[in-house]
C-alpha cells in the first residue's frame, strides 16, 4: 500500500468526490482525504493550516465548475501565495476548453484532466494523477 499525506480535493459534486474515495482505495493509495466544496472553504482551510503551522496537502485536487469562486480563481490564489505555490495542482473537472487548459497551465498546474464518466476511466485518471504527482 502506497502512504501518502494529505490531498485536497476542491469539489462540489458528491458523486465525484465518492468516485474519488473509490479509486484511491482500489489503488491501494493511502490518505488523509480533505474535502472542501468551495473555494471560499478551500483557501480558509490553507489559511488555517498555515497560521497554525499545520502540514500543507501534497497534492490539490481541483474542479473548475464550483461556487462562490471558481477553480481558475482558486489556482490564481494558490499560485502566488509562498506557502502554496509549490503544491502541485492538478485541475480535474468537466471542461475541455482550450482556454480553459492553456490558462490553467499557464498559472502553474501540474496536471489538466478532463473528469470521466464512468469508474474505470475515473480509476485511469486517479492512476494518472499517481503517476504524475509520483504518489
Amino acid at each position: 500500500m502506497v502512504i501518502m499525506d494529505t490531498i485536497l480535493l476542491i469539489e462540489d459534486k458528491s458523486d465525484d468526490v465518492l468516485l474519488t474515495k473509490i479509486a484511491l482505495k482500489e489503488l491501494d493509495i493511502s490518505t488523509d482525504l480533505v474535502v472542501k466544496k468551495t473555494g471560499v472553504e478551500a483557501i480558509n482551510y490553507l489559511r488555517n493550516n498555515i497560521s497554525s503551522k499545520k502540514s500543507l496537502p501534497k497534492i490539490i485536487i481541483l474542479d473548475i465548475n464550483l461556487p462562490i469562486m471558481n477553480g481558475i480563481e482558486i489556482l490564481e490564489k494558490l499560485k502566488v501565495n509562498n506557502h502554496t505555490k509549490a503544491i502541485p495542482i492538478i485541475v480535474f473537472t468537466s471542461s475541455d476548453l482550450i482556454s480553459d487548459i492553456s490558462y490553467c497551465y499557464k498559472l502553474g498546474a501540474k496536471l489538466f484532466l478532463k473528469k470521466p464518466n464512468n469508474i474505470n476511466d475515473f480509476r485511469n485518471a486517479i492512476r494518472k494523477i499517481k503517476d504524475v504527482c509520483l504518489i
